[in-house]
Formats: structure tokens, C-alpha cells, sequence
């Protein structure tokens, strides 16, 4: 979607991004528009540019993403759903991103993300399954340890698969092991009851 002027706000790519190639934007609540947009398009592509641009604007412009984080989170949660592998993809690598640089502020879209996340595990793409890994590494990083733990245990504790219950046991120990013994077991509400 070009400016007035002819110059294009969100770089055009279908490929995922590395994160030397994340750049900030010159307008990022333009920026956030029109990537809001592009995830609502029919359009592989597009979703892959706002995907992009998501990722973009976690890593540089974080501020402006919290202002709208549950409706961009909702969208990139869709996404993950998507038939078409790369885009699947793309929106995982996304999640992972918003961990990493949103940190604790993320706690509150837990549930949900972690949800997905863990259903994606389950797959038999193996790129796609190590980047969920990935993605859930930052998540148990960055947010609050014992949101992790709760979300974590109510997303995969009783799933059928045993590759998703593989997944949520190996990062609930890691949730527990940075929380350390002591913490555990003194009683907090979420984790004993």
C-alpha cells in the first residue's frame, strides 16, 4: 500500500525475515495499520509482509504495538492456523519475537498463544515443530514464570498427542527449573492448587 509520494510503508517480502534484516519504520502507527490489513488479506503474501512488519515493530517500535497488542496478537494467533506451511510458520517466528522483545507484557495474551502454540507442536513439519519449540523457549524467558507454568499446564497437560504433551513437559521443566524449588513450593495460588 503506497504513501501519497509513491514510497511503500511495509517492505515486500514473502520470505520470512532474519532478525538483521528487521528495520524500524519511519510512521510505525502506519506501519501497524497497514500490517493489520495485509494479515486480514486473502493474499499469502500480504499476510507473509505483515507478518514481517509485526516483527518489525516488536523489535523496534514496542511502544506502539502495546497500544493495540491484543488485536495484533489475536491476528498473528490466526495466522498460525493457516494452511499454507510458510505462513504457519512465519506467524510462530512471529510469537517468538513478541516474547523476546514485548517480555512481560505479554503475560496477559498467554493463554491463548500458548494454546496454539502447543497445538502446532503436534505437527509432523519438523521446521515448523522447532520453531514452536523456539517460540516457547522465549515465552518461558521472558514472561512471568508462573503465567508461564499456568499457561503451559492448562494448553497441554490433557492434550491427546503425545508430541504436544512431550512439548509442554519439557518447557515446564524448563518454567520450573528458572523458578527454582523454593519458589514451587511456597504456596503460590496458581501452581499448587
Amino acid at each position: 500500500m503506497p504513501f501519497r509520494d509513491g514510497t511503500l510503508l511495509i517492505t515486500r517480502s514473502t520470505e520470512i525475515m532474519g532478525p538483521a534484516e528487521l528495520r524500524p519504520f519511519s510512521k510505525p502507527e502506519a506501519a501497524l495499520s497497514e500490517a493489520m490489513q495485509y494479515l486480514a488479506d486473502e493474499d499469502w503474501e500480504k499476510k507473509m509482509e505483515g507478518l514481517n512488519a509485526i516483527r518489525c515493530l516488536s523489535a523496534h517500535h514496542p511502544d506502539v504495538l502495546l497500544a493495540k497488542l491484543h488485536e495484533t496478537n489475536l491476528a498473528v494467533m490466526q495466522e498460525v492456523k493457516n494452511l499454507r506451511s510458510v505462513v504457519s510458520r512465519a506467524a510462530v517466528i512471529c510469537l517468538g519475537d513478541l516474547f523476546s522483545h514485548l517480555k512481560k507484557n505479554m503475560d496477559q495474551e498467554l493463554d491463548g498463544t500458548v494454546k496454539v502454540l502447543l497445538h502446532k507442536a503436534g505437527e509432523s513439519n519438523t521446521f515448523i515443530r522447532e520453531d514452536v519449540d523456539t517460540a516457547l523457549k522465549a515465552m518461558v524467558n521472558n514472561v512471568t514464570p508462573a503465567r508461564a507454568l499456568a499457561s503451559l499446564i492448562s494448553g497441554g497437560q490433557s492434550h491427546l498427542n503425545t508430541a504436544v504433551r512431550r512439548c509442554t513437559a519439557q518447557h515446564l521443566s524448563d518454567a520450573v527449573e528458572q523458578m527454582g524449588p523454593g519458589r514451587i513450593l511456597s504456596g503460590i495460588k496458581n501452581v499448587t492448587d
